[in-house]
This record gives C-alpha cells, structure tokens and sequence, in this order.
C-alpha cells in the first residue's frame, strides 16, 4: 500500500473516531491486530460492543466506501472479531454489532456514512 493511501486511511480512522466519540460511543481499541488481519476501531455503544471497519476515500466518484466491503473482507472481519472475543474478558450476554463507516473526503470537506450492523 502507498504512503499515500496508508495517511488516507489513517485520516479516515480518525474521523470516524471523532464521529464515534461525538454520538456517545466508548473507543474501547484502535487498529486491533490479528495473524488474520485487522479491525479499525473497537467501540461500545451503551452495553453494545462493537467492531467498526472504516473505509476511506480520496474523492465522490459515486460509489459509496461503504460498497467496497467485499465478501472476503466481511469474512476476515468476523476472524478478527472472533480473536478479539477469545482474548477479551467478554460477556456472552453482551450484544455485538459490525459497523462499517465511510468517509469521503473532498475538495469541501469531508463526508461520513454510517451504515450499523452492516453485516
């Protein structure tokens, strides 16, 4: 991955942190980190726990961030997040969502999408 692409996305986190933050969520963990692969952000939402993949674009070219979750990306998701869970002190009564969150960010600014329990 470029340098460009990695300060993108690294750009992107930390909006989509702030976003979090902003509706009331507790950033339990950034960039959680398996042999399988990552999670962005793991955050509670009340007695929710839940894994957030964030996706970042560099410009609207009208396909939302949200699409480029592909199949294989949503499985290695769920092989992360089950890593998390068997290394956690985690309540098997407490709720668990997936979240995926896209930011955009253009020549205005930046926009953000919130898609809950994505998959």
């Amino acid at each position: 991955m470029t340098s460009h692409r990695l300060t993108l996305g690294r750009q992107g986190e930390e909006l989509a942190t702030a976003f979090l933050l902003t509706l009331g969520y507790q950033i339990i963990q950034r960039n959680f980190a398996t042999r399988v692969g990552e999670i962005d952000i793991v955050a509670a939402d009340g007695d929710t726990l839940v894994f957030v993949e964030v996706r970042t674009r560099s410009r609207d070219d009208g396909i939302s961030p949200l699409d480029s979750v592909t199949n294989e990306k949503r499985k290695q998701v769920r092989r992360v997040v089950s890593s998390f869970l068997a290394g956690a002190h985690y309540s098997h009564e407490q709720d668990l969502r997936i979240d995926v969150i896209g930011v955009i960010f253009s020549n205005d600014g930046a926009t953000i999408e919130h898609l809950k329990d994505a998959f």
